[in-house]
């Protein structure tokens, strides 16, 4: 009985020598593969900024917000999702209250503009049609 009890003691000391070596090598592959992770992530963080955007599906105009997703990617909007009280750029930034000041009466402004423009055309040109917008 005293001599199974001391096979089964080298068995289980040889069992834990054989798993340890197995942790080891699989701790050296894993770093090993570390390097190229940690390129990976930097590439993916240090991703390319956009110069702009370019036109919706609908055909709108859309422009670059100054933050990127949580992802890292660069997010477009369009001129009718500024100051419309919905957050779409990352950092909320088209949200903006001094922003949106600014930018509602310069649209304002700019609306105005546009139509005495159209009125003061159609009237030289002797037509009384003109679109508002």
């Amino acid at each position: 009985m005293r001599l199974c009890q001391n096979e089964i003691q080298r068995m289980n000391e040889a069992d834990v020598d054989q798993f340890d070596d197995d942790f080891e090598d699989d701790e050296r592959l894993m770093q090993a593969d570390r390097p190229s992770i940690i390129h990976t992530t930097r590439h993916f963080r240090q991703r390319k900024r956009r110069k702009g955007c370019g036109a919706s599906r609908h055909g709108h105009q859309q422009m670059l917000c100054p933050t990127r997703s949580s992802h890292h990617y660069d997010v477009c909007i369009t001129s009718e999702q500024l100051c419309d009280d919905i957050v779409d750029c990352p950092g909320g930034e088209d949200e903006n209250p001094s922003n949106c000041l600014f930018y509602k009466s310069m649209k304002d402004q700019l609306k105005h503009i546009y139509n005495t423009v159209l009125l003061l055309a159609d009237h030289a040109a002797g037509q009384n049609n003109h679109r508002e917008l």
